[in-house]
């Protein structure tokens, strides 16, 4: 059997058209162009208050911003409606210096990574949940890690963020205070600190309340010593 080249190509141009068409139970055409394609995947949506987002917002990026009129609540979809989808929820906070709280919940008792919520501090950070079959899945996250130049005589380590502070001019028994390890604001963060005197003074790096590192309640670093320790099941370790 042949065929000519007209009856060849016209069978060629039909058989796209049928591709590029979504054919409903109604017997309606919809066109669906790459560009529609593509932003059907993910829905951005901007919020300023508590949200429980939706089961038709599709794999949405949440950008927050409280303005600082206090800690907004993001309620995640049940998990069984909502397998295999994608959430990515942001603190678009860019103009306070502390912003306000971030608080990720399942719906109910689900949970995230085996936790009822998940809390993020300052601006620009993130996190991107995976729906599995049993739990919420952190697929990655992302927490802003600020560098302090200190020239006072003490200071105090901002509760949730990570910190890399340079002691360039303490005088002496200057100190730097670590936050509460039991604060959920302090939940897995990470400080350093190091000794940058141009002097022979010692600075002591102590912990608030009962708290201890790796049990001292205080840490010599001379010049030039450098310490990072981490927050985990609420206490301070050296790593």
């Amino acid at each position: 059997m042949s065929y000519k080249l007209s009856d060849l190509t016209e069978k060629t141009i039909a058989l796209r058209t049928d591709i590029m068409h979504l054919r409903t139970v109604g017997g309606v055409d919809q066109k669906l162009t790459f560009d529609n394609f593509m932003k059907s995947q993910r829905t951005l949506l901007e919020k300023i208050t508590d949200y429980t987002i939706l089961d038709t917002n599709i794999n949405p990026i949440i950008l927050v911003d409280s303005a600082g009129a206090g800690d907004v609540t993001i309620t995640l979809p049940t998990l069984a409606d909502n397998q295999n989808a994608i959430i990515t929820i942001i603190q678009n906070d860019l103009t306070s210096s502390t912003p306000d709280n971030i608080i990720i919940e399942g719906e109910g008792s689900e949970e995230i990574n085996g936790e009822l919520n998940v809390t993020f501090f300052r601006a620009r950070d993130g996190v991107t949940l995976f729906g599995g079959p049993d739990e919420w899945i952190i697929l990655y996250a992302t927490w802003q890690r600020v560098r302090t130049d200190s020239r006072g005589a003490g200071i105090t380590a901002y509760p949730g963020v990570d910190i890399f502070i340079i002691n360039s001019a303490f005088a002496a028994g200057g100190t730097i205070t670590i936050p509460l390890a039991g604060d959920a604001e302090s939940n897995q963060r990470q400080i350093t600190v190091k000794c940058a005197t141009t002097s022979a003074y010692s600075i002591f790096v102590v912990t608030s309340g009962s708290d201890t590192i790796d049990g001292y309640t205080s840490i010599e670093l001379r010049q030039g010593d450098s310490i990072t320790i981490v927050e985990y099941a609420n206490k301070w370790a050296i790593i």
